[in-house]
């Protein structure tokens, strides 16, 4: 390219700098083309949604992928977007029913996901601390389909996937922040 411009006479201004910013950003574009992750956000509430949508969209340097964001309302719904658009990740809300006693509903779609042999890994999203009846309640759909070893070890992956919703946990974006790290981990280990 600078060779080109040399023999036009260009090699110097403002039109060189354009042209050596154009062809920078061209071949950055062909060659390191981000990889594109789709996931599932299953929530009730429009502003956790509404956060998540937006922080990835932005342009996060220490993002290694673009994010797709497929949005579920519902129990029926995300079951429906996890046969027809198959995402990476689903991040789950637990308490999909807006009511005084939590529903853990959304366990019924990591059962789904389990059930089905989706390539989906779930991610929890809640207000409900991953102890006591949370915890109790993916023990009993994990005993379903796995042995004592197995149901362990998902246990704890899943509780290593847990964000809850509330918690600040010292990062500047809060959850959501928190929520994008954990996509990045999870892509890096999916890698090896």
């Amino acid at each position: 390219m600078v060779l080109y411009l040399d023999i036009f006479g260009l090699s110097n201004g403002v039109i060189y700098d354009f042209l050596k910013k154009w062809s920078v950003n061209l071949l950055s574009r062909l060659f390191f083309k981000k990889k594109s992750v789709k996931v599932l956000v299953v929530d009730d509430e429009g502003k956790p949604l509404t956060e998540i949508q937006n922080f990835a969209k932005k342009s996060h340097p220490d993002h290694s992928h673009n994010y797709e964001i497929v949005i579920a309302y519902s129990v029926e719904t995300a079951r429906t977007c996890l046969e027809r658009e198959q995402p990476d990740y689903a991040v789950i809300d637990l308490n999909l029913k807006h009511s005084k006693e939590p529903t853990f509903d959304g366990i019924d779609i990591i059962a789904a996901i389990f059930e089905n042999e989706f390539r989906t890994i779930p991610i929890i999203l809640s207000r409900y601390p991953f102890k006591g009846e949370v915890r109790k309640r993916l023990k009993q759909l994990l005993s379903l389909g796995f042995n004592d070893k197995e149901k362990n070890e998902q246990l704890k992956q899943l509780e290593g996937r847990y964000i809850h919703k509330t918690s600040r946990s010292g990062h500047p974006t809060g959850y959501v922040g928190v929520l994008f790290e954990v996509l990045e981990r999870e892509q890096r280990n999916r890698k090896k």
